[in-house]
């Protein structure tokens, strides 16, 4: 019965992740026999899955419908929380398309700067909260 109004009903892909999540927890089986029972590919289910366990800023925008399945995706691949936010923000702010977030996040990657952003990241936190919030201003 679960089945078939999950195809009647339109969720969002933070439901529909949620709704398989809840299969493997409470049926203990695998995200292939999920795939499987609900007529998905085991990309799709996958992926979906993917974004319960990204970066929980950009989960609370994609439910918020404030980015998009595809947006969600490519911030969550950025290596470091910098680089996360930034991106997020451009696409809230400014609507920045998946395709230029990946393109952006692979420039990055290529000159390194994502690696620096997670010394400095892990530098800062590594801080007493005084001595960094003055280091950061």
């Amino acid at each position: 019965m679960a089945h078939e109004n999950f195809h009647r009903t339109q969720l969002d892909p933070v439901e529909e992740a949620e709704f398989y999540a809840e299969l493997v927890q409470k049926h203990a089986i695998s995200i292939a026999e999920v795939a499987r029972r609900c007529r998905r590919s085991v990309t799709h289910v996958h992926q979906l899955l993917d974004l319960l366990a990204g970066d929980p800023a950009v989960l609370r925008a994609l439910r918020d419908s404030a980015i998009n399945r595809a947006q969600a995706t490519e911030i969550n691949k950025f290596k470091d929380e910098i680089g996360r936010g930034q991106a997020l923000h451009y696409a809230q702010e400014n609507g920045m398309s998946a395709q230029f977030l990946r393109r952006w996040r692979e420039q990055r990657e290529v000159s390194g700067l994502s690696d620096n952003a997670q010394t400095v990241q892990e530098v800062l936190s590594s801080l007493p909260p005084n001595e960094m919030r003055s280091m950061t201003k």
